[in-house]
């Protein structure tokens, strides 16, 4: 695992090179989630980026094989995103904080502590409402990543929380 100073990116990634697996995780996104005693966000964070080594979604003969997928258009994205899904489950399951887990999405989503402290994750989630459907649609088959609000919806679902009725129905 690499901290790498991506000057004010916030991101991190798996990937493999050669038999090697690294994670990189970009400093001002340590930065963000970083909480004295309360490093759970981070974890999730780290968890989520393990996950794809260990789902081999960064294996080099599984990609191999996926290749002419990728050609195919909007099947390739939509592997990526499902590959997202899944390891946002996987970190939520090892990190078993959910307020963690969904704060370290919305956190990704604003790239900002101080407007995470300040964002009512209802809200954030009762934003997918607004996502015009044609432009919705077209913008999530193009993507390589689940919107953020659709990622929290996700975990929300996954860990049982039923309180937002409107928002998972419209998922299924």
């Amino acid at each position: 695992m690499f901290i790498v100073n991506a000057q004010g990116l916030t991101n991190a990634l798996a990937v493999k090179f050669l038999s090697r697996k690294y994670t990189l995780l970009f400093s001002d996104l340590v930065d963000l989630l970083w909480e004295e005693k309360k490093q759970d966000q981070l974890r999730f964070v780290i968890a989520h980026e393990l996950a794809h080594h260990a789902a081999g979604h960064v294996n080099f003969w599984i990609n191999l094989l996926m290749k002419p997928a990728m050609f195919v258009p909007f099947l390739g994205s939509a592997y990526s995103r499902a590959c997202e899904l899944t390891c946002d489950r996987i970190a939520a399951e090892i990190v078993n904080n959910k307020q963690a887990s969904l704060n370290a999405l919305i956190a990704l989503a604003s790239g900002s502590k101080e407007l995470l402290a300040a964002t009512n994750n209802d809200s954030f989630v009762q934003q997918e409402l607004s996502v015009p459907a044609v432009f919705g649609f077209l913008q999530e088959i193009t993507s390589s990543h689940p919107r953020m609000t659709k990622r929290v919806i996700a975990i929300n679902t996954y860990q049982g929380n039923t309180q937002e009725p409107n928002l998972i129905a419209r998922e299924a």
